[in-house]
C-alpha cells in the first residue's frame, strides 16, 4: 500500500505549525498598523475641521458638534476619557474600539488638544495626539509641539514605567521616540 507514514504526517504538521507561528504575529501587526493608520487619518480630518473652525471663529472648538465634519459616532459631551485621567475632555466621540477627544485646558479655547486612541485590546491608550496653541508660555516657554500630530502612548492603566510604553508607536507604526510630556510618550 502507498501512503504517508505517521512520521511524514507529523513533519508536515510541524512545518505548518512553524509557518503559522511566524506568520500570525506579522498578520496581527499588519492589522494593528491598518487600524492605527485609519485612526491617524480620522484625527487628521478632525484637526483640519478644527483649524477651519479656528479661522472662522477665532478660537478652537470645544465640541465635535462645532465642526463641519460628519463623524458617525455618538458625541458624549464632557465625558471622561478612557485613558487620560488628568484632564476632562470637553467632548468625546466613541467608536467600537477607539475614542476621539477634544480638550480645552485653558478655558479660553486658545489651546486645542485633540486625541484619537484605542480604548481596549493590546494597544489600549495608544494612538495619536495633536496640539494647537495660540498663547504664550506653554510647554516651558517653548512651542515645539504647536500644530504637530504625534503618535502617543498614555501611561494610564498600563503596567509600564515612564519610558517603557513604546509598543504601538515604535513596533507597529515605526515612529521614533520624541519626548515624554504629562504622562504621554510622544513619537514622530
Amino acid at each position: 500500500m502507498r501512503g504517508f507514514t505517521l512520521i511524514e504526517l507529523l513533519i508536515v504538521v510541524l512545518i505548518i505549525g512553524i509557518l503559522a507561528a511566524i506568520a500570525l504575529p506579522q498578520y496581527q501587526k499588519a492589522v494593528a498598523k491598518s487600524r492605527g493608520t485609519r485612526l491617524e487619518s480620522l484625527l487628521t480630518d478632525v484637526v483640519r475641521a478644527s483649524d477651519m473652525y479656528y479661522l472662522r471663529e477665532g478660537r478652537y472648538p470645544s465640541s465635535f458638534n462645532d465642526l463641519d465634519i460628519d463623524i458617525p459616532y455618538p458625541t458624549l459631551p464632557g465625558s471622561e476619557s478612557t485613558c487620560d485621567k488628568n484632564l476632562l475632555p470637553t467632548s468625546v466621540k466613541r467608536g467600537n474600539n477607539f475614542e476621539l477627544t477634544i480638550y480645552d485646558t485653558n478655558g479660553n479655547l486658545q489651546h486645542n488638544f485633540i486625541s484619537a486612541h484605542f480604548i481596549d485590546g493590546k494597544y489600549k491608550c495608544s494612538g495619536f495626539v495633536h496640539y494647537n496653541y495660540t498663547g504664550n508660555g506653554w510647554n516651558n516657554n517653548g512651542t515645539w509641539m504647536d500644530g504637530n500630530t504625534f503618535c502617543g502612548e498614555y501611561l494610564y492603566n498600563r503596567n509600564c514605567g515612564e519610558y517603557n510604553c513604546k509598543i504601538f508607536c515604535q513596533q507597529v507604526m515605526g515612529k521614533k521616540f520624541k519626548k515624554y510630556v504629562q504622562l504621554i510618550n510622544l513619537f514622530e
